[in-house]
């Protein structure tokens, strides 16, 4: 049984693989994991642009002018966050505005509270509503709609990392 923790491989998160094989194995299962992470959270960071690549921090900063092709994880992760914010209106990952100022906050130099009338101002949008998909492309209906996936996206990656590990051979694993 191999056990390792990584730490660099994205979403502000430390990341645990354990898996039960040999160390040929392990080494590939370990590329898939730190590939697809890598990856995915390359496609899902909202503060950061990559070349190559329109991700949550491009959608939210050109989406509203004109439909953005996006790659397919990114359709999917929004189409099952959409269905969960169906499910408990709580779960809202067009609250990216209001989310993005608690993030600044806490962020600073000296980490502050947001400002009520801030707040309030930024939960002014027409919600999940305003995503419009269309084939590979996202657009919004509403400017001051931001995204904000990280409530879903690590669940999501990892699910999708899982499926790649047990079709490459892991039967005996987790990824925590």
């Amino acid at each position: 049984t191999f056990n390792e923790t990584y730490t660099d491989l994205g979403f502000d998160t430390p990341i645990v693989f354990q898996a039960t094989c040999t160390q040929e194995q392990f080494d590939q299962y370990e590329k898939i994991l730190k590939d697809t992470f890598t990856t995915y959270n390359e496609i899902f960071d909202q503060y950061n642009a990559y070349e190559g690549i329109n991700n949550v921090y491009v959608l939210n900063q050109s989406a509203y002018d004109h439909a953005i092709s996006v790659p397919q994880p990114m359709i999917d992760c929004i189409n099952i966050a959409i269905k969960a914010g169906e499910l408990d209106e709580r779960f809202d990952i067009s609250e990216g505005k209001v989310l993005t100022l608690w993030h600044d906050a806490r962020e600073a130099e000296t980490p502050y509270v947001p400002d009520k009338q801030d707040i309030e101002a930024a939960k002014q949008h027409e919600g999940i509503s305003a995503i419009r998909i269309e084939g590979d492309t996202i657009q919004f209906t509403d400017p001051n709609l931001k995204l904000d996936l990280g409530g879903i996206a690590k669940g999501y990656t990892a699910g999708v990392c899982a499926q790649k590990l047990h079709e490459a051979g892991l039967d005996n694993g987790y990824i925590n």
